[in-house]
């Protein structure tokens, strides 16, 4: 007995309004052979492999579907299936892709009016000019977006706008704004129960106490934040929360504790193949491995970083870990 498109897509867009992402990989999983394959199933899917930690999953099942969606004609598909390609390649830290990809789902949102799309697109470029340290780049990016998801009454869109902005204010020491547009950001979050984006903020917020020299409330406000991660299934910022809260450590001379945090950071980053993630937590980790005594083990971890830092063109951590690397000898290669 085969079961119809339509039941199947009911279903699934059932359990992902009520964010039963993981209930719906199962039930797409186990019958997606059993229908002809509708336009929105291939991205609801992905979607949900996307929201389950899967990024991988995800780009190859929209990569094997590409041509299916354009004969099919389903536009609005096909524009959802190059924002999520962007998003799957980004998880991967794969942000040339990424980048390709959400630039078509910009070109797209225009041809066909979705300004929605446009500004999801436009906010998932600004994220990408922040890695790059084009940080007044994508403060302009995000000015242009968070007036089209005011209009349309996106209350998710402003706040992951005004989380991503945070970050930006942040790596140009403007802390008092950032703090105020993660404030916002949890606020926008919790009114559409936004769980996800109420830990990132947290996670925000301890960089925030970090670079205010407050080591312990950083250190406290990541580890509620590791363990909210962990609840709502986000391995990759799971990482980045764990390596916060062992920079943290660091900060409070926790030297043990540092080490095994930052660890499982590096671990979790690789797993989950966020090269970005693992980048910074290595490099995190050679600070508390030089402090330790152990100074290989402190240049091994300089060097993969500084590697993966190069092929995300992000230029000031990149020159950061040079000038430390030729400091000890060690120049990079």
């Amino acid at each position: 007995m085969h079961t119809s498109s339509e039941t199947l897509l009911t279903e699934c867009r059932a359990l992902a309004a009520a964010g039963a992402w993981n209930e719906l990989c199962g039930v797409a999983a186990s019958r997606l052979g059993e229908t002809s394959l509708a336009p929105s199933l291939v991205t609801l899917y992905a979607e949900a492999l996307l929201r389950t930690g899967e990024p991988r999953a995800a780009r190859r099942w929209l990569d094997d579907r590409e041509a299916f969606l354009l004969l099919s004609g389903d536009r609005a598909a096909i524009r959802r299936a190059a924002n999520f390609a962007g998003a799957a390649s980004f998880e991967q830290s794969d942000l040339h892709n990424a980048a390709l990809a959400f630039h078509r789902a910009l070109d797209l949102g225009h041809i066909d009016g979705d300004d929605l799309l446009i500004a999801r697109a436009t906010n998932n470029l600004a994220v990408i000019a922040t890695i790059r340290g084009r940080h007044d780049e994508a403060l302009g990016l995000y000015a242009m977006a968070m007036p089209t998801y005011q209009r349309l009454g996106n209350v998710n869109g402003l706040a992951e706008s005004y989380h991503n902005t945070a970050i930006a204010l942040r790596k140009l020491r403007r802390l008092e704004q950032a703090d105020e547009h993660e404030q916002r950001a949890a606020d926008f979050a919790r009114q559409v129960k936004n769980e996800h984006l109420v830990a990132l903020t947290l996670v925000g917020r301890a960089e925030i106490s970090l670079l205010r020299g407050d080591a312990a409330l950083a250190e406290a406000t990541a580890f509620r934040a590791a363990q909210d991660l962990a609840a709502v299934n986000d391995p990759s910022r799971q990482a980045d929360a764990i390596r916060l809260c062992g920079t943290a450590r660091f900060a409070l001379g926790k030297l043990i504790e540092a080490c095994e945090a930052l660890n499982n950071a590096v671990q979790l980053a690789v797993t989950c193949g966020n090269a970005l993630i693992e980048a910074e937590s290595r490099w995190a980790r050679a600070q508390v491995e030089v402090a330790s005594g152990q100074a290989e083990a402190a240049l091994d971890d300089g060097e993969r970083a500084a590697a993966i830092f190069r092929e995300l063109d992000a230029p000031a951590e990149l020159a950061t870990i040079t000038a430390w690397l030729a400091a000890r000898r060690r120049p990079l290669s």
